[in-house]
This record gives C-alpha cells, structure tokens and sequence, in this order.
C-alpha cells in the first residue's frame, strides 16, 4: 500500500512521524535539505518536516515509508493514538485540574482541499489516565541523543548519514566531511572540546528518571514478639500477636529504657510463632522478655542528595555529626531497584573502559566503566593512596559522585579518608557508610547494600556515573560466615557459610550500568594466607572484570603507584572492548617488563656486561618503562611536593610506544621516574642538560 492510503490525514501524518526517535528525524530531514543543526526538540523538527511536506507532496513521508529499514520502523501504539479527522491540530495550549484538554481546531469546507474558513472550534476531550504515563519525554531523547560520545570503533560502523547527524550537533564544516575517516577524526576531536563538554554537563541538569529507585512506604506495626532466646548476636523471637506473616529480611524493633531502639533482622523462619533474627548493632541491653514491634518489612534508610558528604553506619545511623538528622524519603537497601522479572536485565553490557588518568592502570589493566575492579594488597603498599585518587580524578573528570563503604573498616583509617576528602574538596561528592569492625557481623554483613542501595539512587535518580567503593569485601564473607555459625548451619569448604556463592552474587550483581547511569565499583580483597585458591577469592574473582595487586617489593623499591602489571589482569583487553594497537602496545610492555626480570637475575649474577647486545637493550628499554610507570598524585601533593597528574590513554600510548622503540634510551633512567607524559620526559632532561653546561661553563 502506498503512504498516503495508509496515512490519510494530516493527523495520521503527524503521528507517523512522532513514532520516530530524534536522531533518525534529523537524518530524514536531510531529504528536504532542513538545517536541523539549531532544532533541539523533536517536536520542533516535526513541525519543520511537516511544512516541508505539505508543499512537496509528502516527499520525506514517503521517503521514509519506501525505506522503513534504512530509517528504523515505527513504533504504533493504537493505546496511545487519538483518533480524529480534523484538518490542523495544534499542540496542546493547557491542561485544566479537571483532567481536560483544550485543543483548537480549523473546520474543512466541503470541496477544498488546502484552504479552510478560518473559523476555530473549541473541544473538551477527556484525558485517558493511562496515555499521560505511556507518554515519553521528547526533552530525554534529545539528551541522550545529543551528548553521547561515541568511540572511534562506534563511529566507523555508522552509515554516513548517522555521521552526518552527529556532525550537525557538533556543527562539524562542510570541508571535514568529504571523506568518511575525515569526519570520524573531526567528531572525536569535537567531543574533547570546551563548548561541547559544557553543553553535555549543563544537560546533565535536566536529567529525567527512566527507571527510578522507588521509597518505600512506611506502615504501622502488624507484628508483636517477645525475646525467647539468647545466643550471642542471635536472638530467637516468639510471636505474640500478628496480623501478617513474618517474611525473611524483615526488621523486629525494641525500645530500651533509655530510649535507644534496637533493630533485629528475621532470618529463618522456624515455625508461625517463632523465628530467628540477628542484630544490627550492638547487643547491649537487650535481654529475654524483651518486647518487639516489626511493620514486617526490611530495615530502611532516608537517601537524598544531602546525604553526600556525610558518615552513616549501614541502618543510617548519623556517625559525623548526629545533632543534624538525614533527609529523605525511605528506602530499602535489601531491596532491588527492578519490581519486574524482566526489568532486571536491562542493563548496558560493559563496554566502555573507564579513563582513570592512571598510565599502569588505563595501558596494562583497563577498569570498564560500570564494572567491578578488585584492588588486592596488604597494609602500608599504598592501596588508600590508589582509592582517593581514583575517587579524586572520578569526581573531576567523569561529573561523577562516589560511595565508600567500610566493611569491618578500622574507624581510624575512615576518619582520615574523610579529612583527605574535605581537604581535596570531593567530600561534597561523596557518601561514606561504615560497619566497623567492633560492630556485631549483622551489621557488618548489611553494610554493602546500604552502599549499594545509595549508589542505586544516584545512579537512576540523579543519572549519574558513581564510584562505588568496598573495603573490605573479604570482611563481608567474613560477616555471612560468623552468622552462619551462630544459626547453626552445617559449615562448607574450609569452614565458609553454605550460601557463600549466592550472598557474593546477590551484592555483586547489583553494581552494573542502567539506561540512566553507571556503577563502577572498585573493591579492596584480603588473600588468605596469600592463598588464591581459597573459596572466598574464588567466589568473588568471578565478578571482577579487572584485578589489580599491588606488590610490597616494588613498594620497597620506591615504585609507586606499587602496581605489579604481570601479576594484574583484565578482561577488558579484547578488539571487543579497546582498540588495536592499544592491545598491542600492551603486550610489548608486558613482554619486556618480563624479560626484564628474567635478564635482572642474571646481571645480579654476571653483570651487565655478560648480555649480549640485544638484551641489553630490552634493560635499557625495560627499566624505563619500568620508571615511566610511576606517576605524581594529587592527593600526595602535600607530601611530595610534585604536582599530580591526569594522563589520558591516547597520550600514554603514545609515550609508552616510543620508549618501546628504544630511541630514548640515551636519556638517563631517572628521568622517566614520577612524570605524566614523554614531553616531560624531555622537557626534564633538556633542564638537566642546561644546568650541566652552566655548572661546566662558572667552573672554567
């Protein structure tokens, strides 16, 4: 069938159009030879469209209904579709607190066809509840459309008409589009510009939720218990009155004297009038007899934007400062974002790697952006140096916002993390939730997903990226399996809790990327007795996309950050994910790196001179590169001296392939140590050069 027999009023045609998405309109535009490079809306280009048409016969309608795979088929909602037979339908001018719609419509005199009489109508149409929730924003598309930045591997599999569109965004000249390569350099290169990076961040303002985390609605008490045992952190609970059920994860609540609430988590039901259920705090206090209140649903916190840059414990207890109250609505941390089954699996695949400005880490052991990272070390390597500064750099070069979250963390070592964010100026970014180590392991074991459930809310809420950080999470296994000894469960492999494998992936699978925003998670993990084989780092290793362990020898020999690149691993070093040459220039580093250790034994041995010449080249070339991977942090500013510095990958590569090809081996070792680019390199080594020949030329 042809179009207009399928479209036949100009109503029909409108609509046609609207089920198109933003970016495929401005690509139809180009039919009529429409600049869309100002148009910001999609209701604007429709009209534009539409204008056009009605003088050229419907050209762009038919176009794009004679190529429907070229332009993306529409999506038709007959639930969502007005039917009328009017001429002209103009927007919508007001919506009155009845629920109507005032719409103004021109009358079509019998026998014309393009003029009317000039004489308006006005019709009250109800409004269907149901459409104004179907309906979507035209406000969000733009957004998402206009400030995505593409990779250079997105950008050349698009068709040239995509590029176009993009080009016209970026108001890309005519002169870089000629060839397909020319254009894909100049959008990459518009991208990284001030212009397009402010109109991305001011659009970041007008975010709207897709999928938001949802409150959950506080209801009164329908559960009444007494305390009928006591065994350590355990409690058995009998039931006195209930109107409900008692559910598994729900929280029971007692009163002390002194007016302090103590909140206990059900955690196995044993029989209608007894269950089982830990605290979430300490014990003190309560005693047999004690009477519960439960409202039969999980514990809850308040979340808004001003709980950054405060210190909670994982039930939201104030910690920082408890004379100002948190605000909020409630939400559960137990609770998935996703009411739906099928909800839960739409999320974006980690593709993206996440620009660190960290030269070992972005070259060697890439971090993909919404994915899981384990940072392995013992004490005094440098590992809370590593974590400020990924925090630091997140906050100031993705507008992003970060959660640290202790798990049996030492007070101490939280207390000057926080006075280094306050000090650097991300505390304001940042949330802090500590289960310390003194506290009972209910509270320690829940401390993850109040971290979780915060990241959730800025993640869909606030559409943004976030930095979510777990310290330490062999402590959480750690927590499952004192409770799980306490409830007397039948204990697994090397005496770990039963449920070992599904309590790690009921915390680790929520931390991925959504349509509205990404987690990247970067998560501290003990080895026991050094041992990678044991089933805690086993069952946690599967959820890592990178692991990064830092070494106590190359920390002993003043490398620093103190990052073994041959012991680290990533899965992000694939075509799939990165380019080329960047997999390429990072298997000769780490091949060198470890002829080098190989070729170190044998000179502590016989010396340097006992080489042969080509291995003495790979040294020369190893022990640069070796040094050139140190770099100056920002938050070791105070102490070294040296100003820090962000690197980005394209510079790295560039620097670490020409110290590869050994043409600067003639510079000394030292001058590769603790800088950002190979510039400075050389720029470090031409002031050495200058102050010998002026020591040379007052001696003689």
């Amino acid at each position: 069938m042809k179009f207009n027999d399928v479209y036949k009023s100009p109503a029909d045609k409108r609509r046609y159009l609207e089920s198109f998405d933003f970016v495929n309109l401005k690509k139809a535009a180009k039919i009529g030879k429409i600049a869309t490079a100002n148009i910001k809306t999609k209701a604007e280009l429709i009209k534009k469209i539409l204008a056009f048409d009605v003088k050229n016969k419907y050209l762009i309608c038919k176009t794009i209904y004679d190529h429907q795979d070229e332009y993306g088929k529409p999506k038709v909602d007959d639930a969502t579709t007005l039917k009328t037979q009017e001429v002209k339908v103009e927007e919508p001018k007001q919506e009155t607190q009845t629920g109507t719609l005032v719409i103004k419509k021109t009358i079509k005199k019998s026998g014309e066809t393009t003029k009317s009489t000039g004489k308006t109508k006005t019709t009250t149409i109800e409004l269907d509840k149901k459409e104004t929730k179907v309906k979507t924003s035209v406000e969000d598309e733009m957004i998402k459309s206009q400030y995505k930045v593409y990779t250079a591997e997105e950008l050349a599999l698009m068709l040239e008409g995509q590029l176009n569109v993009i080009a016209d965004n970026l108001k890309i000249s005519s002169a870089d589009r000629i060839e397909k390569p020319t254009l894909i350099r100049a959008i990459l290169k518009a991208q990284q510009s001030n212009d397009f990076l402010k109109r991305r961040e001011n659009s970041i303002k007008k975010f709207t939720a897709t999928n938001p985390v949802k409150p959950i609605d506080p209801k009164g008490y329908v559960i009444k218990g007494i305390v009928a045992e006591v065994k350590s952190q355990v409690y058995k609970i009998q039931i006195i009155q209930a109107s409900e059920k008692v559910s598994i994860g729900s929280v029971f609540e007692g009163a002390l004297p002194n007016g302090e609430i103590k909140i206990l988590e059900v955690s196995e039901i044993i029989n209608d009038k007894l269950v089982s259920a830990f605290v979430l705090g300490s014990e003190e206090g309560l005693a047999i007899g004690q009477e519960l209140r439960s409202r039969n649903q999980p514990y809850t916190i308040k979340i808004s934007p001003k709980i950054l840059g405060r210190v909670i414990d994982p039930v939201g207890r104030i910690l920082d400062d408890p004379k100002h109250g948190l605000d909020g609505k409630y939400y559960a941390p137990l609770q998935v974002t996703e009411t739906k089954q099928k909800d839960r699996y739409k999320i974006i695949p980690k593709t993206e790697l996440l620009e660190t400005g960290i030269k070992v880490i972005d070259l060697l052991i890439p971090i993909a952006k919404g994915g899981k990272t384990g940072l392995l070390g013992g004490a005094g390597v440098g590992k809370t140096v590593i974590v400020q500064e990924l925090i630091n750099t997140f906050i100031k070069h993705h507008d992003g916002l970060s959660v640290f979250t202790g798990i049996g963390e030492r007070i101490r070592e939280g207390h000057e993390l926080w006075q280094e964010a306050r000090e650097l100026g991300f505390l304001d970014k940042t949330t802090f939730v500590f289960g310390q180590m003194n506290e009972a392991p209910g509270l320690r074991l829940r401390s993850g997903f109040t971290g979780v459930k915060i990241a959730e809310y800025f993640r869909n809420n606030l559409g943004k990226s976030v930095l979510l950080f777990i310290d330490n999470i062999f402590r959480y296994v750690q927590a499952g399996s004192e409770l799980s000894t306490l409830l007397e469960r039948t204990p697994s492999t090397v005496g770990y809790q039963p449920t070992l494998v599904s309590e790690m992936g009921r915390l680790q699978e929520r931390i991925n990327s959504s349509l509205d925003g990404d987690i990247t998670s970067i998560q501290a993990m003990y080895i026991p007795a050094d041992d990678f084989t044991d089933p805690a780092p086993v069952a946690t290793f599967a959820h890592f996309d990178s692991t990064i362990i830092l070494s106590r020898q190359l920390a002993a020999q003043g490398i620093y950050p103190a990052i073994d690149p041959l012991a680290s691993s990533s899965k992000l070093l694939s075509i799939k994910f990165t380019s080329k040459r960047h997999i390429q220039i990072a298997r000769n580093t780490a091949q060198i790196l470890n002829k080098l250790i190989k070729l170190e034994e044998i000179i502590n041995v016989l010396g340097f001179d006992a080489l042969i010449e080509s291995d003495k080249q790979i040294v020369e070339t190893g022990r640069r590169l070796k040094k050139f991977m140190t770099q100056p942090f920002t938050i070791a500013e105070k102490f070294t001296g040296v100003e820090g510095r962000f690197v980005k990958l394209e510079e790295t590569l560039d620097s670490v392939e020409a110290i590869i090809s050994g043409q600067f081996n003639y510079i000394p070792e030292s001058a590769f140590a603790y800088v950002g680019s190979l510039s400075e390199v050389i720029e470090k080594f031409n002031k050495t050069q200058q102050v010998n020949v002026q020591n040379q030329t007052s001696l003689k």
